[in-house]
């Protein structure tokens, strides 16, 4: 029985011996199972944790590159800003320039329209005083010729009795002899006509249609120095050549504007000022009423152009000196910048 127990005992021990082996075993299994998992997380940690480097890298790469390419698109539209402003600005200078050279062209128009009007009422007026003139010396030369006749007739008959006298007829009364026939008057009549030799006289006349002159006159045309003003508040002052305006003068006109230069047939011709309303200003060479050749027109806004014009606008060669500093030189046609040289397919821009 003794020996029993002690069997018993000693199974007991080695079952308690080989519980606890299995269950150390078993904790070592679980901790290395553990400890996988945890090289296995912080394995996956360090993966994410380079593609994360990697994933903010590009983003930064991008962000930088986005920023280079905003700035340069900024830049870009300044420039293009600035561009669109020098050409809005081209533009209402031209506008500008069309207007005045469309208010010149109707100045113009209504001055020579008023200036025919006048001169073919002075010359209306001219011919039916010489009209006059010529009908009163008409009757004059028939009152002569008829006073010649009967002075021819009374000495003949004077004659005739001298005759008679000369041979010892004296019952015959002697007749009076008549008196000389008066020359042919040179009292200048109230309507005189005009000679070529005529000097220049100074007058001051009230013209149809509200016009007056004060100057110099010759053969009924204004000629020499002389003031002319007109009913719609026009005025020159200058040289007038056979009832136009020729030589040097100043024309002011109503609305402000001012020409100061030579004239050709009532024209503007050849180098002359013309200052406008608005302070803008051209000077340099005239032809035909407009600007043509070279000259310098310089604006309000305080730009200027110096070149060549032709009929009143830029044409030809040169420079367009903006109020910023900035220059555009070249060449033009029509009030258009055309390129910085021409060649013979064209302007090169």
């Amino acid at each position: 029985m003794a020996d029993g127990r002690k069997t018993l005992m000693r199974t007991t021990a080695r079952n308690r011996a080989g519980f606890q082996v299995t269950a150390f075993n078993f904790m070592v299994a679980v901790m290395a199972v553990g400890l996988a998992f945890t090289l296995i997380w912080i394995g996956v940690g360090i993966h994410w944790s380079r593609q994360n480097r990697q994933v903010v890298r590009s983003a930064d790469e991008v962000r930088a590159q986005t920023t280079a390419q905003l700035a340069y698109y900024a830049a870009e539209m300044l420039t293009l800003s600035a561009q669109v402003q020098n050409v809005q600005d081209d533009v209402r200078q031209a506008i500008g320039l069309a207007r005045e050279q469309g208010d010149a062209r109707v100045r113009d128009g209504s001055v020579l329209k008023s200036d025919l009007q006048r001169f073919g009422e002075w010359v209306e007026a001219g011919q039916a005083r010489q009209a006059r003139t010529i009908l009163e010396l008409q009757t004059r030369i028939e009152e002569l010729q008829k006073q010649q006749g009967r002075d021819s007739q009374t000495w003949e008959a004077w004659r005739q009795t001298a005759s008679v006298s000369a041979t010892g007829d004296a019952s015959l009364s002697p007749v009076r002899a008549p008196q000389p026939v008066a020359a042919l008057t040179t009292e200048t009549p109230t309507e005189s006509v005009p000679s070529a030799s005529a000097t220049v006289a100074r007058i001051t006349l009230n013209l149809p249609g509200g016009d007056r002159y004060e100057g110099g006159l010759r053969d009924g045309l204004f000629d020499g120095a002389g003031d002319l003003h007109y009913a719609n508040g026009n005025r020159y002052v200058g040289s007038f050549r056979l009832g136009r305006k020729q030589g040097t003068g100043t024309f002011t006109f109503a609305n402000g504007d001012v020409y100061v230069g030579d004239f050709v047939q009532d024209q503007r011709h050849g180098r002359g000022i013309y200052t406008y309303r608005d302070k803008s200003r051209y000077e340099g060479e005239f032809r035909n009423g407009l600007r043509n050749g070279k000259g310098r027109y310089t604006y309000k806004t305080g730009g200027e152009y110096i070149g060549e014009f032709k009929d009143g606008k830029k044409s030809g060669r040169g420079t367009h000196l903006f109020p910023d500093g900035t220059t555009m030189e070249g060449y033009w046609r029509d009030d258009r910048f055309i390129g910085a040289t021409v060649s013979e397919s064209g302007p090169k821009k």
